[in-house]
């Protein structure tokens, strides 16, 4: 069944910049809302508050 849970799913392309990191990568998320919530814990992880810019995208 996790097969039909990831085709629920949307594809969101990300891009985040902060003051010495890039990131511009794909996940699989229900909804945007739930898209961020996940690239700033990942983010954060990664030892960063807050990115300076984030654009989160729907890929079709």
């Amino acid at each position: 069944m996790q097969t039909a849970k990831f085709l629920s799913m949307r594809i969101y392309e990300y891009m985040a910049e902060g003051i010495d990191f890039k990131m511009h990568d794909f996940l699989p998320a229900s909804n945007k809302k739930q898209a961020m919530k996940k690239v700033r814990s990942t983010i954060a992880k990664m030892g960063y508050q807050k990115p300076t810019s984030l654009n989160l995208v729907p890929v079709k």
